[in-house]
């Protein structure tokens, strides 16, 4: 069996019939959150911070600000790469991206980055709609990123989750955190 359908079957088909177990075999670990936004102006407009709270439990903060307004011409790309921890090489899991102002408007609908989106309009100032606006700042408080929002069939592996923000098809903006799912 191909590793990218072992890893549909673990992380797609039990969040479609909505299959819930307590016991997770993993416990989550998380090593690296980074954010950067690429300003012409060559200042450092952003701020990122992580720390463990508890077994399986990580709180994220960011703050940021942008050098322009973000309309119709913004893109975000939501990428996850993943390495099962037997395997060789790494895999790009999902990778898509869409139009800002309609993932702001309508949300997301993709069973895998859903939770993780709801968590984020739970604890940032981000709008529902476009613009983003210059010079203002906004943030992510307390964002909790836990072993519930994962589905408790995943495999063992290490991850990078990647939110890419483009204007005018050039690259803006990168909020990027890394991790494993480890055996118990």
């Amino acid at each position: 069996m191909s590793t990218k359908y072992f890893i549909f079957l673990c992380f797609v088909v039990p969040n479609i019939f909505h299959i819930n177990s307590s016991t997770r075999r993993f416990s989550v670990e998380l090593y690296n959150w980074t954010c950067k936004i690429f300003n012409g102006n060559g200042k450092e407009n952003i701020g990122c911070s992580f720390y463990k709270t508890a077994t399986d439990d990580y709180i994220l903060n960011a703050r940021f600000f942008f050098d322009r307004e973000l309309t119709k011409s913004a893109d975000v790309r939501f990428k996850v790469d993943i390495k099962p921890q037997n395997a060789n090489k790494r895999l790009t899991f999902f990778d898509f991206k869409l139009n800002l102002c309609d993932a702001l408007t309508q949300g997301m609908t993709n069973i895998i980055v859903k939770n993780l989106i709801a968590e984020l309009r739970k604890t940032s100032n981000i709008p529902y709609e476009c613009p983003l606006r210059k010079d203002y700042e906004y943030k992510v408080n307390n964002y909790s990123f836990n072993a519930e929002m994962l589905p408790p069939y995943a495999p063992f592996l290490n991850f990078t989750y990647s939110l890419i923000l483009y204007d005018e098809a050039q690259l803006y903006g990168k909020f990027q955190w890394m991790g494993a799912l480890n055996s118990k």
